[in-house]
């Protein structure tokens, strides 16, 4: 297993041939119906408008970037005229390659993530991911780590995957007291990350 959290992201920005790039095609495949403007696209990517403006250039002549006509946007806004507007062509040749490489490198940063988060965050005796990382947003946390933790270690670790990938993770830390009286008391926001769709990473409590 890797060693460090930046390991594929560098991969790719070397494919892509830069960091602007990769953070713009993240976002448009985790979105592919979504339709932006280039203002929209540099707000939610947090990069500068010159830089969205010539990614956007560079993916419409290899017809990846497709725009679309004004009137109602998909998510219930109203197009302006005198605005441009841009999908992702879901129809482009590329397209299948790209979304199976972007698919492949965030399953690989996320086993990167939790081997560090175990090798790097305490002594952790359970570690459940749910919510961003299974498509369950109904669940009340994303990241859920029991044990002896390193709380300052952990953060770092999630910010620097949360700075690769786009996301954004909500993460619970608790004892192993605290864990043990939650589940005494039938804590209902214990319960309902256990209930959730999830992944156990680390289980030592054998927790079914």
């Amino acid at each position: 297993m890797p060693g460090t959290v930046t390991a594929f992201p560098s991969m790719l920005e070397h494919f892509f041939g830069s960091t602007a790039r990769v953070k713009l095609l993240r976002l448009l495949f985790r979105q592919p119906e979504r339709v932006f403007y280039l203002r929209e696209l540099a707000r939610a990517a947090g990069l500068p408008l010159n830089a969205v403006r010539r990614e956007v250039l560079r993916l419409s002549a290899v017809e990846l970037l497709q725009p679309v006509s004004g009137g109602a946007r998909p998510e219930g806004g109203v197009a302006s005229a005198r605005v441009k507007y841009f999908r992702l062509n879901t129809e482009a040749l590329v397209y299948p390659e790209l979304a199976a490489l972007l698919a492949k490198a965030e399953r690989w940063e996320e086993q990167v993530f939790v081997h560090n988060l175990r090798e790097r965050g305490g002594q952790v005796k359970l570690l459940l991911l749910s919510g961003v990382f299974t498509g369950a947003p109904e669940a009340p946390t994303d990241l859920l780590i029991v044990g002896r933790l390193k709380p300052l270690a952990i953060t770092r670790l999630i910010r620097a995957h949360e700075a690769a990938t786009g996301k954004t993770i909500r993460y619970t830390l608790l004892t192993e007291a605290e864990f043990h009286d939650r589940r005494e008391l039938g804590d209902k926001f214990l319960y309902g990350a256990l209930e959730s769709k999830h992944l156990m990473a680390v289980n030592e409590y054998a927790i079914s």
